[in-house]
């Protein structure tokens, strides 16, 4: 348990440690903040899948970071038995939100993952383009001993009521 707690106050000290040195970029997904229902899937990520039934789009757990500071993004999903996936960002300085029309893309920078030793970045992608169905997307590129593996998924999302 004290090695788990370590490695979370290392990645999270690294993060933001790369945050106090220049601007950040704003809150990403801010104004699509809610909760949505998957309706459609393809593909895989190291973490998630296509068991999970719904997603809700927030800002991150302050409790997952001892000095919370700064925008951030929270992804929580749920699957058809209640189990959940949680994905919290804290934004640093090196990450980049961008949006172009319907389409809002964040990327982060690459960070270490301790636990298995390799180097991670993502690619959160919103596209809004069709009205009744947007497409929430996943790519993570994962690093470790030389070699690359990209994984991605594809979530078709609508917001509930």
């Amino acid at each position: 348990m004290k090695s788990l707690l370590s490695v979370l106050f290392l990645t999270t000290f690294s993060a933001m440690a790369h945050a106090e040195d220049g601007k950040l970029p704003p809150p990403p997904f801010k104004g699509d903040y809610g909760n949505y229902e998957i309706t459609n899937c393809a593909g895989q990520t190291f973490q998630l899948d296509c068991k999970l039934k719904s997603v809700t789009i927030g800002a991150a757990n302050p409790a997952t970071n001892p000095k919370p500071t700064g925008p951030s993004v929270g992804f929580v999903f749920k699957s058809g038995t209640g189990a959940t996936a949680v994905s919290d960002i804290w934004l640093s300085k090196s990450d980049k939100y961008e949006v172009d029309g319907d389409k809002a893309v964040l990327t982060t920078d690459k960070t270490k993952n301790t636990t298995n030793w390799s180097e991670e970045s993502q690619e959160i992608t919103l596209d809004k383009s069709d009205s009744k169905e947007w497409t929430l997307t996943f790519a993570v590129t994962r690093d470790n001993l030389g070699k690359s593996i990209k994984r991605q998924i594809e979530y078709k999302i609508k917001k509930t009521k």
